[in-house]
């Protein structure tokens, strides 16, 4: 084999060419697929509402965790992130007091998303900000399939150690993952914590 009959893949640069408008067209699309973006973030979300009016500004999308029913905020845009989305994404946030906070765009800043790691360190462990970047991809000439990229998530090793900034090697990361599931499970039957950082 060749490679001859294998197809092209490439990215659709122009958002809008499929969602001309952010709030007509592309926030009632992702309202009604909660579903993948939850997969990209691994979490089930369920939809409250959409331009849920917070004081004199509407959020986009309203959501809760399907397994515990804990407000999850989402702010969404068809450019670049910036500071005017920043504010609302904020101002949501407190009013609903969310655990997790949803940023999708076309693309994050980076003075964004450092500022989202940095509150992501800042917060306790039940506070979560996500920057989300939105793709579309297309494989030869068929239509546009959307891919959901997480860009910024919350550092589970980080908040449980009190976001000292010290990054875990790729094997005490391994450790954590496996630890910590686990610890979960055995506290209930021994009564105690059980330490799970890195050795």
């Amino acid at each position: 084999m060749t490679g001859d009959n294998l197809a092209r893949i490439e990215r659709v640069e122009n958002l809008r060419a499929v969602w001309p408008d952010e709030a007509r067209d592309f926030t009632p699309w992702l309202a009604e697929n909660l579903d993948d973006l939850g997969d990209a973030l691994g979490v089930e979300l369920d939809l409250q509402g959409r331009e849920v009016q917070v004081g004199s500004r509407f959020l986009d999308i309203l959501a809760t965790e399907r397994y515990d029913g804990r407000p999850v905020v989402i702010e969404n845009q068809l450019d670049t992130t910036d500071n005017d989305h920043l504010s609302r994404l904020l101002i949501y946030s407190a009013g609903f007091d969310a655990q997790k906070v949803i940023w999708v765009a076309s693309d994050i800043d980076d003075e964004h998303r450092q500022l989202l790691d940095w509150l992501n360190q800042r917060t306790d462990e039940n506070t979560q900000f996500y920057g989300v970047v939105v793709e579309l991809w297309k494989i030869d000439n068929s239509r546009a399939a959307p891919h959901f990229k997480v860009v910024v998530a919350p550092n589970e090793w980080q908040k449980r150690n009190g976001g000292t900034g010290k990054q875990p090697t790729g094997r005490e990361r391994q450790n954590i993952e496996f630890r910590h599931p686990l610890a979960e499970r055995i506290k209930p039957k021994i009564g105690k914590s059980v330490v799970t950082d890195p050795a």
